[in-house]
């Protein structure tokens, strides 16, 4: 079993993973005279909710404006999932197609994960989802956690792919992957 377990390698996804903007979604989408839910603010949901003009606005804030990006939050057990991961001494990584990188660091930096958790060598930023399976491929990546049923489609090299799905909004789609609805429960397949 312990040579089994030094094979695994973790990616792990940053937004919808380990960072949870709902709540800032939430105030944003209000602000905008939309009263959105929380599993209405997951990607994949928010699209069919908001208007585009809506939706463009609302990303430059969460992912672009320095000022309100920092507010978002952590996803509730990843502080506890990465002390695991941590103590288990697995190789893992932090793969996102975050768009502004200094906002993301900083954002890690305030929910102090950096640089104890994750660095610059643990941490890399990619354009899209073909970059993301890449970048996880070249890193030798055997378990990779992210929120996107999309996204785990594109990850073609990785064998392992888990879907988190907080709040159930894909419940009955067929997957090629794992569900799974929280860190506890991902950690069960690969701790």
């Amino acid at each position: 079993m312990l040579s089994d377990r030094k094979k695994i390698v973790v990616g792990l996804d940053m937004d919808g993973v380990i960072i949870d903007s709902t709540v800032l979604k939430i105030a944003v989408a209000k602000k905008l005279g939309f009263n959105l839910r929380p599993d209405e603010a997951q990607p994949g949901m928010i699209e069919a909710v908001l208007p585009s003009a809506a939706l463009n606005i609302l990303r430059e804030l969460v992912y672009f404006d320095p000022v309100a990006a920092l507010k978002s939050l952590l996803v509730r057990g990843a502080k506890d999932g990465l002390d695991l991961l941590k103590k288990s001494d697995l190789e893992y990584f932090l793969i996102s197609r975050r768009p502004q990188q200094d906002i993301a660091k900083q954002l890690l930096v305030k929910n102090k994960l950096w640089p104890d958790y994750f660095n610059s060598s643990n941490t890399f930023f990619v354009k899209d989802a073909d970059a993301k399976n890449t970048k996880a491929a070249m890193l030798e990546v055997t378990h990779y956690l992210d929120d996107q049923p999309k996204v785990l489609e594109k990850l073609v090299n990785i064998p392992n792919k888990f879907l988190l799905d907080r709040f159930d909004n894909f419940a009955n789609m067929p997957f090629e992957h794992i569900h799974v609805a929280s860190w506890k429960h991902f950690l069960k397949h690969i701790i």
